[in-house]
Order: structure tokens, then sequence, then C-alpha cells
């Protein structure tokens, strides 16, 4: 089909309709959708094809040899391939085609219907969930608009700060590191001719439960005991000591959020144990 810059592009103009009057203008707006019509001998696909007041209709040659194709509407001729957009009210707009080669006409219309607005919904996380800090989790909406295929984007913020703008669907992005603190989602949905919907929801991240070393005990001369309150992917490192001054690693932990167990070697002086996290 090529792009906008491979077929140009006429645009309608049409402040009163009385007797098919219309008035040229060279430019094409940047948030206008475009749709195609292929033209065959007797044959337009899609007839009727549906629009918003603003998009743009190209119509391509789909028959190399009784192609190129006029088209005749209230704008005046046009060959293809050609684009018309259509800055008029709603309403149907009737046009012919024909072949520059085999004669014959026929018919086909732009349907122009008004223009409705997007919806969204968060739909990740739900309004008041409450994560543990640092908080990281996916932001997920759901977008759609009465008009086909209409909904041009999503932006995703936290409070006042956008954090992705996502132009196809499945509309996500991934929040990383939130602090502890009560946040507002915002989720804005856009169409192509400018029109939006918001929603919001709040989450709350709570700060991080202390670490402690717990369920301590012997077995078979080794000491056991469990390591708990580690955030989900956070690095931690085990240390051991003699005095409480020269702290040796033990080993590396990245947290997956649950406790973990420890075996040490048992010796005859005491041992103290803590953990260093990284991050």
């Amino acid at each position: 089909m090529g792009s906008r810059k491979d077929h140009p592009v006429k645009k309608l103009s049409v402040p009163t309709f009385a007797c098919l009057l219309v008035i040229f203008i060279f430019s094409l707006r940047t948030n206008a959708a475009n749709v195609y019509v292929n033209v065959d001998y007797y044959t337009l696909s899609p007839n009727p094809v549906y629009i918003k007041p603003g998009d743009a209709v190209y119509w391509l040659d789909n028959d190399s040899f009784l192609g190129p194709f006029l088209i005749t509407g209230g704008w005046g001729p046009v060959m293809t391939p050609y684009g018309i957009q259509f800055n008029v009210p709603p309403g149907n707009y009737d046009y012919t085609a024909e072949s520059a080669w085999g004669g014959g006409s026929w018919g086909g219309t732009v349907v122009v219907v008004p223009n409705s607005p997007p919806s969204v919904s968060i739909t990740s996380p739900t309004n008041g969930t409450v994560f543990t800090a640092p908080a990281s989790f996916s932001f997920e909406a759901d977008a759609t608009d009465p008009n086909a295929n209409d909904v041009m984007d999503v932006e995703f913020w936290v409070d006042d700060t956008m954090v992705n703008d996502v132009f196809v669907y499945p509309y996500a992005t991934t929040v990383t590191n939130l602090a502890s603190g009560t946040y507002t989602l915002k989720a804005i949905a856009w169409d192509y001719s400018g029109a939006t919907a918001t929603n919001s929801i709040a989450v709350k991240v709570l700060p991080p439960a202390p670490i402690t070393l717990g369920s301590c005990s012997t077995s078979g001369g080794k000491v056991v005991f469990t390591v708990n309150g580690l955030a989900t992917g956070t690095t931690n490192v085990l240390q051991c000591s003699s005095n409480l001054m020269n702290w040796h690693p033990m080993l590396t932990n990245i947290s997956d959020g649950t406790p973990f167990s420890v075996t040490n070697n048992s010796v005859g002086s005491a041992q103290f144990f803590r953990v260093m996290q990284l991050q």
C-alpha cells in the first residue's frame, strides 16, 4: 500500500456541502487515520468505507491491466493512487470509479461517522493493591474505541511522571523500584482525533519488613537457621564472624521473597551471622 509519501492526498473541507461545492487544501493532519480502498474493474473493497471526520481515504490500483482508475466525487476527479482527507460533517459521500482503459463506471460510498472518544480501564494492578518497597510490578490497561482501529496510544503515569507511552496492543509497561508511599496510577488513551479517556487507581507501597535470622538449631554438628524478610529481587550477602569485627561472606542470595535456610559447620568458638542487603 505504501506510506503517506507514496500517494498524493487532498484535504476535503466542506463548511457547507450545498451543491457538492468543495474547497481543496493540499495538506494532511498528522493525527488522521488512513483507510484504503482497493479498486478493481466494477469492484471496490471495502464498500462502503467508514471513517471519521478528518480521516483520509486512499484509492489503490488492484488491477494492473485496467488501472489506473478515475475516482470522481464531490471533491472533483482524481486518479489512483490518490488520497482525500475528509474534513467534513458526518454523512454519506458518494463517488464513482471508472477504468482509464476499459470504460464503464461503478459507484461507492464514503460514510463519515461522528467521532466517539475512546475508553480505558486499568486491568493490573487493582485499586488499593499493597506492595512492599522497593516495589516492581506490571502496569496494564485495556483500551477500546467505538470507531474501529481508532486507539492511537495509551500513556502510563505514576503520579505526575509518565513512565511509558505504548502505541500497540497489548497496552502494558513495567514499574520498578517504587519507594514506600501512596501513588496514583493513571492510564490515558488517545484516539487519532485527539479525544482522550482516563482511568486512575491508587496503590500503596509499604516499607520493607526487617530482615531477621530465626529458627536456629544444631543438627549433626552443624548450625541451621532461616533468613526472613528479604524483598523479592534484592541481592543479599550472608556473613559470619567470630568476634563481631571481622566479617566473612558465606553466600550470596537473590531473593524470591520467601525465607531460605542456611546450614553452616559448627566450630568450637561462638559464631555470629548477619545479612547485608546490596540492592
